[in-house]
This record gives C-alpha cells, structure tokens and sequence, in this order.
C-alpha cells in the first residue's frame, strides 16, 4: 500500500481538481456551445462553495482562468459574478491589493444595487453598502440569509451597526436561535456558513463534496440583470 502524507493528498487531490475543471469547461464550451449559460453557471457555484470552504488559491487559480483565459461568457452578469468570487478569494487569501486591482478594472457604478454592495463590501466601505442595504430592502435580490451566509458579507457582519440594519430592513435578527425540542434549550448562533452537501466546520474547512445537486445550489450573486 502506497503511503502518502496528508499535505500531500491534499496538493494532489487540488491539482487534479483543477486541471478536471479547466478541461471541463473547455471542451464543454468547445462542443457545447448552447450550453454557455450552464457552463458559466457551474463555474460560478463551484467557486462559491470553494470560499465558503476556504479554498482560496484553488478559487484564484479557477477564476483567474475563468476570466483571464476564457473570453466568452453568456452574459455580462455571469462575467461579473465571477469577477466577485474572484476578488474575494484575493481579500479572503489576506492580498486586498489584488483584490482592489480586480475590482479596479470595472465600471459598478452603472451596474445595480447587488453589485454595488459587493464592490461597497470589499473595498470596507461599510457605511455605504449599509445604506444600499437599505435600499435593496427586504423584498429586494438578497435575503436576510443571504446577509447571514454570503462570505461575500464576512467583514460587513462584523460591523456595531450591522445587526441594526437587518432589524430597520427585515423586522428580524441577523441571528439565527436553535431550538432543541426535547430540553428546551436554545442557543444564539452567529451567521454561519451555508449547509451544502456533505459535512465540514467552518472553524476546521475540509475539501467540498462537489457533487450535482450541490452544483445546482446556492450562488455568490443572485440571477438577476447586471443593468
């Protein structure tokens, strides 16, 4: 039996990851153009569930192909989605400069409110992605588990004014309270991560269980008009 180290499972089972996705999108692009949506679509999740489990530098080396190398995309609303992911797992990673630098290169200011509170968010400008908050409004693309889950929010939940706005604008707390039926009890839980497929901590990240329901699950950025 052949032995290897954990590291080194790890390295290998992130490089072929990798190369597996990059291929994938190529040939599906290259035989299945009608299908440029879905392949955009998958890139899109595959990268938020890689943040949410803390993979950044497979993210960065994902979406630095996905909006560097790939030049076709099937709407400027998946093109920005997936310039998002990608400053985030540059900010996330601790290198905000790059992160900045990305975020340098488009125009958010013709784009809608989603967008601007992703750009508000990760350059720290937190007074001004509360206000879009505000204006987005409870009936508005993103929910109150979208505040509480998103990594996209990590540092904007951390503001002494955060939890405020989520009760001005969803009449609710950011918090989440569990409820366990037999004793009783309950407990105020800080907003976590999402529940995928699969298990992991989010104080202990494991490798995601990528799997086709999973792939079908939640999105950095909603499905909705760039403009």
């Amino acid at each position: 039996m052949l032995e290897v180290s954990p590291t080194y499972f790890r390295q290998a089972y992130e490089a072929l990851f990798e190369v597996g996705v990059k291929l994938a999108q190529v040939f599906w692009r290259k035989l299945k153009p009608a299908e440029l949506n879905d392949a955009d679509e998958h890139l899109i999740t595959v990268s938020y569930h890689l943040l949410v489990e803390q993979k950044y530098d497979l993210v960065k080396a994902l979406l630095d192909f996905a909006t560097e190398v790939l030049k076709k995309h099937s709407s400027t609303e998946s093109r920005l989605r997936l310039v998002v992911n990608r400053a985030q797992a540059y900010k996330w990673s601790g290198d905000d400069g790059r992160a900045r630098d990305i975020l340098d290169k488009e125009d958010f200011s013709a784009l809608n409110d989603v967008f601007k509170l992703a750009e508000a968010s990760l350059r720290n400008n937190f007074t001004a992605a509360l206000d879009i908050v505000k204006r987005i409004g409870k009936a508005g693309a993103v929910s109150i588990g979208d505040y509480r889950e998103w990594p996209l929010f990590r540092e904007l939940r951390k503001q002494a004014n955060f939890e405020a706005v989520m009760l001005e604008v969803f009449g609710e707390s950011s918090k989440v309270t569990v409820t366990a039926p037999q004793s009783g009890l309950s407990a105020e839980l800080e907003p976590s991560t999402p529940r995928i497929e699969g298990t992991y901590s989010a104080e202990q990240p494991t490798t995601p269980d990528i799997k086709t329901s999973a792939i079908e699950e939640s999105l950095a950025i909603p499905a909705i008009d760039a403009k």
